[in-house]
């Protein structure tokens, strides 16, 4: 083999073994994507939140379970020190969670996001004035659900008539099924057409030939239907009935082949209307069972239990002034055993002191190796809220707005503890107690009675 012969081979493996041209760069990111504000917080990367944390972390006082003025200083601008520090701390870690601050318990829903967009001033929905008001009232009167659904619809242009499967490039046939004499949309179908017409005048609505052929937007016909249809100012309104029927005679000829004759889509709707009042004069068993929570008093709590019961209050007068909390615990006997008492720094709402003031209860007895302890308070949403997640295998999201406290009060309260809802009469001694605190600015106190 010659020497030439060699230099090429050696070439050829060196040419397999290393590219001739380095990696093409990765595509520069895409600039033109619209992120709307409201959801970027679940878009962070999991090294953006571990940063945050150790942030949090390094700027707390060690063993005091508080915000280090010194470091906040040096780190965060001065206008936002008062609203880190408003944020209380847990007493034990646990790790950051997205959340969802438009509603209470912090869960995303379809509902909540909605109103988000369709609020007034957001850019990604603009609705018609008039149009909104009247769906505004539409929606207070006492009509069943999938009635009101379908007038949204209406009101939207929503609904799968001849023009608007066309306007999706569906091929279908224009006219108006009802009398072919023209295109059908939502308002010729329900409002305009012959025989739509010809029931509306019929009806008990006492509608005047041609007021709704000489209306030609929607909106206009929806006030005079509101105006003429019960003059009474009563939230029980005949005119959703009709329309609905006339729709179910839409459906029922196009997709059966079957012709409602007209006093049959009166009657009929007539018949839902009815039925619809009706069903509203019978009591809702339902609600009766599932309504308000009803209030334990503590004597029936004293007579069935066996163990110690603390009696638990907060005193608030706004988010600027300093609150007053309040502990009375009774022992299985009935007598009173010891109390606490302070003032605490201001507090956003009456709910985060009464959620504060069990907090401290429930450490401080525990701290003094108290255990099986039933906690009472006149907090219906912050105890009720206790009772069902005690109930539940599994944590359940409560109040966003005390849902640290929530936290904390579980981790704490393990299985030996137990929370009841009481009645403000009951919480008087507790209830004193956070308000003497509170006006007097009383130090952190525990008394024992001998």
């Amino acid at each position: 083999m010659t020497e030439r012969q060699m230099t090429i081979i050696k070439t050829r493996c060196v040419n397999r073994l290393e590219p001739s041209s380095p990696p093409p760069p990765p595509p520069p990111p895409q600039q033109d994507i619209l992120i709307p504000p409201i959801l970027l917080v679940s878009l962070r990367s999991d090294d953006e939140f571990i940063r945050e944390r150790r942030i949090k972390e390094e700027m707390n006082e060690p063993n005091l379970n508080e915000w280090d003025d010194t470091k906040l200083h040096d780190r965060v601008h001065p206008e936002d020190i008062p609203i880190i520090k408003n944020t209380r701390l847990r007493l034990f870690k646990a790790p950051d969670v997205p959340t969802w601050i438009f509603t209470k318990d912090g869960q995303y829903s379809v509902k909540s996001g909605y109103h988000q967009l369709t609020k007034p001033g957001t850019e990604h929905f603009l609705p018609n004035h008039t149009m909104t008001t009247l769906w505004k009232q539409l929606w207070k009167l006492n009509i069943p659900p999938k009635i009101k659904h379908f007038w949204w619809r209406v009101m939207h242009n929503a609904l799968p008539v001849a023009n608007n499967l066309a306007r999706r490039r569906l091929k279908v046939i224009p006219d108006c099924i009802f009398c072919g004499d023209a295109q059908e949309s939502i308002l010729h179908l329900l409002f305009q057409c012959r025989f739509a017409k010809e029931v509306w005048e019929l009806s008990p609505l006492h509608i005047e030939p041609g007021q709704l052929e000489s209306r030609d937007l929607l909106d206009d016909i929806m006030q005079y239907l509101f105006k003429s249809s019960n003059q009474a100012m009563s939230k029980e309104y005949l005119f959703p009935f009709i329309g609905w029927r006339l729709w179910k005679a839409r459906n029922e000829l196009f997709f059966n082949n079957k012709r409602w004759a007209i006093p049959e889509i009166i009657h009929n709707a007539m018949m839902d209307f009815k039925l619809w009042t009706d069903s509203q004069a019978i009591p809702n068993i339902s609600l009766l069972k599932h309504g308000k929570p009803k209030a334990t008093t503590l004597q029936e709590i004293m007579h069935h239990t066996s163990s110690f019961v603390c009696c638990v209050d907060a005193s608030w007068l706004d988010s600027q002034s300093r609150a007053g909390i309040g502990w009375i615990l009774y022992s299985p006997q009935g007598r009173c055993v010891l109390r606490g008492f302070s003032s605490v720094a201001p507090v956003t709402t009456a709910l985060e002191a009464e959620a504060l003031a069990l907090k401290e209860a429930l450490f401080h007895l525990r701290r003094l190796n108290y255990v099986d302890v039933t906690f009472c308070g006149d907090s219906m949403l912050l105890y009720c809220d206790l009772e069902k997640i005690k109930k539940m295998p599994h944590s359940v999201p409560g109040c966003l707005e005390i849902q640290s406290y929530l936290d904390d009060i579980t981790a704490l309260s393990l299985n030996s503890f137990d929370f009841k809802f009481i009645c403000r009469n009951d919480n008087s001694v507790a209830d004193l107690l956070a308000k003497s605190a509170r006006s007097q600015n009383l130090p952190f106190t525990i008394s024992w009675e001998y």
